[in-house]
């Protein structure tokens, strides 16, 4: 089955480069950013295939709250983590902050394709893992204790965030500019934007958006672009990862 094999393919180029196992945050960023190009490439071909044939069987709708409702509110800088992912793959990311009173936990959901959410599980677990790690790496090496060092993490963080998403963005451009820009892929996934859409405001009728601020460390934020500038991108010896 098709979409078997594509999950398959993006697990294997995560787990080539687990960072737990090989400690390679470089290795792990190149890995998804290759996994977002074959989920893109997998997202149009469905489309168009959908589009032709009106199968509803393919690949269904659906949510997941990729943080299980075990916290009462998510962190920020996951939030916006996972939203990049879930732009990446063509899906979209809601956030709903969790209630004592109710004894709901906080959730972040997925929706879109089943496999396309799916992939933003794997990704959002194995991101969040490497941004954590390097960050404590980065301490370590610029000796940020003390006073303050709960603020610049966070500002880390987000600043890693950012260039995670900008580098997501790009794979999906460049997938789209090659394969996306035949009439019918643009008519289906025109259409499939509109599934979307629809689904989502069918599971969340009164969605409501707002803006959080936050104030950063400047050194910290900087701190994290420029560790996110510096992950390889793939070349021609990395590509193997994705054979």
């Amino acid at each position: 089955m098709e979409k078997e094999r594509i999950l398959q393919k993006i697990r294997d180029v995560m787990a080539r480069a687990d960072v737990s196992r090989t400690g390679s945050v470089e290795e792990s960023a190149t890995a998804a950013k290759i996994a977002a190009k074959m989920m893109a490439e997998y997202h149009i071909s469905q489309a168009e295939l959908r589009f032709n044939s009106d199968d509803a069987d393919l690949d269904a709708m659906v949510q997941t709250d990729i943080l299980g409702g075990k916290t009462r509110n998510a962190v920020q800088w996951q939030v916006q983590l996972a939203n990049a992912i879930a732009e990446a793959n063509d899906c979209k990311c809601i956030y709903t902050s969790g209630s004592y009173k109710d004894r709901v936990g906080a959730a972040i959901c997925i929706l879109g394709r089943d496999s396309a959410v799916q992939v933003c599980n794997y990704m959002f677990t194995y991101l969040v893992n490497i941004i954590q790690i390097k960050c404590k790496e980065e301490q370590n090496r610029q000796n940020i204790f003390g006073r303050g060092v709960k603020r610049w993490g966070n500002s880390f963080r987000h600043g890693a965030v950012q260039t995670i998403r900008t580098r997501l963005q790009t794979a999906r451009r460049e997938t789209y500019a090659i394969r996306g820009n035949t009439s019918t892929a643009l008519v289906a996934l025109n259409k499939e934007s509109q599934e979307l859409e629809t689904f989502t405001n069918k599971k969340y009728p009164n969605l409501r958006y707002t803006k959080v601020r936050s104030r950063f460390d400047a050194d910290g934020l900087n701190s994290g672009r420029k560790v996110g500038e510096k992950i390889a991108l793939p070349t021609k010896k990395q590509k193997t990862l994705g054979a």
